[in-house]
């Protein structure tokens, strides 16, 4: 599966020089002591806020918001030259903790850290979290991924799922959650010969740090709507559009393995989809202010005798705000439309999908609304307030890039699709054309 690495959303796992039993951190060049027990130590970047399960695409396209936000993250250890079928490795000694056995979740936001700003690393999933220990042979390599809540209900991660060689875990995502893989890898070595102690307490005595970068497995989708360039032939009111859904199809379940040999082929690495499965409209959502995924409608009670009232004698915009008071008018009339004052500012819609990626086409489902016209009339006739639209996006999506969706709007009649290609990470951009 081809992947596009997120450079700047980097998890560094630095398995440093020898420590004492108190956990104090020495430095390579510093003397150690090689029988002293070498526990896994870990660094990151920066993650500034705590955010809730299905909490959206981890990182952005630029320096400043390419950060992790408080996700979580499980780390495995397995033999360097062997993938065991069981991850439950056997404890020889009380310093050996597996070296990690069915992984260790990652919080780093609730974590334990060295005075020199390292993570130790614990299960902080567990209460009374031991630290985790190199065993005193082997070499080993690294393995993490970032599901969210997309993990399939009743999938036990504490039990073995191995099948071609590697390992993996069964999700169902619903657009909300961003599903992400990482080996580790070392940037260089000071001697070549040094790659045998590779990932050990040997190699972390010796200074060499595995570096995890997680890389994207699915496609962000962004959508926005604006006005169309073309004069106002039709006479209509864009800014009294208002967005009720979006949607893309794409299927929602499978396989990702996230243990694999070096040799994996496509077969045992990254997705694996259900043949099986259909496409499903997975529908795009946004942040209340606790961060939680809702409609792009909550917050509007159509069915309540309060928003019937305000309907009441209504024949133009003016009546509706006469009845309404102080009521805000998008809480009445919907959330997302274009700003009459500055018609020429893109809006954003929600929050983003995350979608399959490498479909030939996605189809996309997009519902508006319009109660006045340009004039301030009311639309009485429902069938002209109401419009779904379907798209076809005749493009190929590759995972770890981000798509920006432009709704063109001159009126409700008179709505058109565009979208341009950025990557997460920095990189070309380009143009779609769906209709080619």
């Amino acid at each position: 599966m081809k992947t596009k690495r997120l450079d700047f959303l980097l998890l560094c796992m630095a398995l440093l020089a020898s420590c004492s039993q108190d956990e104090t951190i020495t430095t390579a060049e510093q003397a150690v002591d090689e029988n002293a027990p070498q526990p896994i130590i870990m660094g990151m970047n920066t993650r500034p806020t705590v955010t809730v399960k299905g909490g959206g695409a981890v990182g952005g396209v630029g320096i400043d918001d390419n950060v992790w936000a408080g996700q979580t993250v499980r780390i495995y250890a397995v033999s360097r030259h062997n993938i065991p079928e069981t991850l439950s490795l056997s404890n020889t000694g009380e310093e050996v903790l597996s070296p990690l056995g069915y992984g260790v979740d990652i919080v780093p936001d609730t974590v334990e850290t060295t005075s020199t700003g390292y993570i130790i690393l614990k299960n902080y999933s567990q209460p009374e979290a031991p630290t985790y220990y190199y065993p005193r042979g082997g070499e080993f390599n690294f393995f993490g991924f970032h599901a969210d809540d997309a993990i399939r209900q009743g999938f036990d991660l504490n039990s073995d799922h191995y099948e071609n060689g590697a390992h993996y875990i069964e999700f169902e995502i619903d657009g909300t959650q961003d599903l992400m893989l990482a080996k580790g890898s070392v940037s260089q070595l000071n001697d070549p010969a040094d790659e045998r102690y590779l990932f050990s307490a040997k190699s972390s005595r010796l200074g060499y740090r595995p570096t995890l970068n997680f890389e994207h497995q699915l496609t962000q989708l962004r959508f926005f709507i604006k006005q169309s360039d073309n004069v106002d032939i039709t006479g209509g009111a864009p800014a009294e559009v208002y967005v009720d859904n979006i949607s893309i199809r794409s299927r929602t379940r499978g396989k990702m393995f996230f243990i694999y040999p070096d040799d994996a082929d496509g077969t045992n690495k990254g997705i694996v989809w259900d043949e099986d499965q259909s496409t499903t409209a997975l529908v795009l959502k946004k942040k209340n202010d606790q961060g939680e995924m809702v409609s792009l409608n909550e917050g509007i009670n159509k069915n309540s005798q309060t928003w019937r009232n305000y309907w009441t004698g209504v024949n133009t915009k003016d009546d509706l705000l006469q009845n309404i008071g102080g009521t805000p008018i998008d809480s009445v009339l919907g959330f997302y439309h274009l700003d009459s004052d500055n018609l020429q500012q893109p809006v954003r819609i929600g929050d983003c999908l995350l979608v399959e990626p490498g479909l030939d086409s996605y189809e996309m489902t997009f519902d508006v609304t319009q109660y006045f016209d340009k004039n301030g009339n009311y639309i009485y006739n429902e069938r002209d307030r109401v419009v779904n639209y379907r798209f076809n996006i005749n493009q190929r999506l590759e995972a770890g890039y981000r798509y920006d969706i432009y709704i063109v709007i001159n009126d409700i009649e008179d709505i058109e699709l565009e979208a341009s290609l950025n990557p997460w990470g920095e990189g070309k951009d380009t143009i779609i054309d769906p209709f080619e």
